[in-house]
């Protein structure tokens, strides 16, 4: 993601994410970055900028650990439409930030996306909709 260290300082979230819903959003993102078995440092960059923006403190962090693929799917799909179209957005961004599609974390983001009844998007309506995050 070749803008995101200008995107670092600017990034606009006016939504309130619960301890739960935190964890949720770590432990998916988390999976998505790793299904590829490529801690690729752009991602891990994303992943980070996302996570302190969001408040996600080393408690919300021990709590994703103990959170199943299931239960974070599940904390997702009853976060408002608001909620679940920034999460999807994000997703679909760690999908292409290393610059290559990968099977396994296109699928698993589809897959979240759909048990998680978020917004139907592409992956380049996916970084489209994350940038409008950052002004």
């Amino acid at each position: 993601y070749r803008s995101l260290r200008s995107l670092r300082q600017n990034l606009l979230i006016s939504m309130y994410f619960t301890r739960e819903e935190k964890a949720a959003i770590v432990h998916l993102a988390l999976a998505i970055q790793l299904a590829d078995d490529d801690a690729n440092k752009t991602e891990t960059m994303l992943n980070s900028l996302v996570f302190a923006r969001i408040g996600v403190s080393k408690e919300d962090l021990d709590y994703s650990r103990r959170m199943s693929l299931k239960e974070a799917v599940d904390v997702v799909s009853q976060m408002t439409d608001s909620e679940k179209k920034f999460v999807a957005a994000f997703f679909g961004t760690i999908v292409l930030a290393d610059g290559n599609v990968d099977t396994a974390e296109l699928k698993l983001w589809q897959f979240i996306c759909t048990f998680a009844e978020c917004p139907t998007m592409s992956l380049a309506d996916s970084a489209k909709i994350f940038a409008e995050y950052f002004k």
